[in-house]
């Protein structure tokens, strides 16, 4: 999966040994073995995913906002890099002798030789404020991409794109893929913000709109907006959308698409302002992520109480793997000890990259976790945080 250790930097070569320890580690705790209670915890997520890590220079670093940035990224070969408009990478930074993974998503469009991550540093964070000293030049780690909250060929060619803070990086993705992909295209911007200055990306929604006008519709909504200000004001809420969206014809459409992207509160008020306009839950698209780890709660205690191992089944394309899981061992630590070749990235509950169906049986997910409602009607579980309750099959999709 990685190069060679001994042919990169030392701390690098420390940070690959403690990734290979994680991988043991986890494996030794899907069968049964527990580290000693005077051994901390990390908070540590393995990383593997369906293709190697790849290793890209940083080509440039463009400064959005005061604490916003754009690291623009390039493979030594300078091939196109291709992923689904919407979709994230994984960044494996090193730290203090730990690879630490962070979800950022893409923010230009595929099939060009840049890849554009889009980054707002978080203050006291571990990983965003070692990112943002990056310099033209470095080399970084990068797994992906990955995520379902993608536009695709079979999507709507009319959407209405709604963004909280750096909740745009995604959506620019896909309003630029969408407008240079179809010529009768359509797309509308909600932006919520605190301040003008705070609008992340906003050289690159000006760009967008000068190169689209008849098609592209760009709507700011700022919490402090400056004296002369003309457009909406205050939070991205219920209330503040729904008077965004009535200025706005596209989304009267009656094939037009929304894509929501942004903080839980944001998100939950722009759901109910679409509620409130009949707009069904099939034409919405909703991306939820987190950073790091979070309180997990379990609904089932028979994921844990009951005794005995679990018999499990796991199919990835043609191979399958029959295993045990331990009372309280989720599905992707038993993946990962019987050698299946398992998709995952955050290890929370919070990215999707490991989601698994269920073919039979029962797995209690722990909440709360980034599955739809949708998913979980067809379904899906989550690998990282589901445990089965009892005998079970499931099949990498």
């Amino acid at each position: 999966m990685f190069v060679i250790a001994e042919q990169l930097p030392r701390a690098w070569s420390e940070a690959l040994r403690q990734l290979e320890r994680d991988v043991t580690s986890v494996g030794r705790r899907a069968l049964g073995h527990r580290p000693s209670p005077l051994v901390k915890r990390a908070a540590r997520a393995v990383i593997r995913g369906r293709q190697d890590a790849r290793e890209l220079v940083v080509a440039r670093v463009i400064r959005e906002t005061a604490d916003a940035f754009t690291l623009v990224l390039r493979a030594d070969d300078l091939a196109p890099f291709a992923f689904l408009p919407g979709q994230f990478f994984t960044l494996l930074t090193a730290i203090d002798g730990e690879i630490v993974p962070r979800n950022y998503s893409a923010s230009n469009a595929p099939g060009t030789p840049e890849l554009h991550l889009t980054i707002k540093a978080k203050a006291g964070g571990r990983v965003s404020p070692v990112l943002a000293r990056t310099a033209p030049g470095a080399r970084l780690r990068v797994l992906g991409p990955f995520g379902s909250f993608v536009c695709g060929p079979s999507s709507s060619r009319h959407l209405v794109l709604l963004a909280g803070g750096s909740g745009i990086t995604p959506l620019v993705s896909i309003a630029a893929a969408t407008l240079a992909g179809d010529a009768l295209a359509t797309v509308a911007l909600v932006v919520g913000s605190r301040r003008e200055e705070d609008i992340i990306l906003a050289s690159t929604l000006e760009a967008l709109r000068a190169a689209h006008p008849e098609r592209l519709t760009v709507l700011h909504v700022l919490e402090e907006p400056p004296a002369a200000w003309r457009g909406e004001q205050g939070r991205l809420d219920r209330h503040t959308t729904a008077r965004a969206l009535a200025a706005i014809p596209l989304a009267a459409h009656p094939e037009a698409s929304f894509f929501v992207c942004g903080p839980d509160a944001m998100r939950d008020e722009v759901l109910a302002a679409l509620a409130a306009r009949g707009v069904g839950e099939r034409a919405i698209r909703i991306e939820r992520f987190a950073i790091g780890p979070r309180p997990q709660v379990t609904t089932s205690p028979a994921a844990f109480a009951a005794p005995g191992a679990r018999p499990i089944t796991i199919r990835v394309k043609d191979r399958t793997h029959r295993t045990v899981v331990l009372p309280g061992a989720t599905v992707l630590e038993a993946g990962l000890a019987a050698g299946a070749d398992m998709p995952f990235s955050c290890g929370v509950g919070g990215c999707g990259a490991c989601r698994v169906k269920v073919t039979s049986g029962t797995i209690d997910v722990e909440e709360p976790n980034c599955l739809t409602d949708a998913e979980r009607v067809a379904g899906y579980v989550l690998a990282c945080v589901g445990r089965p309750c009892g005998p079970c099959s499931v099949e990498v999709t």
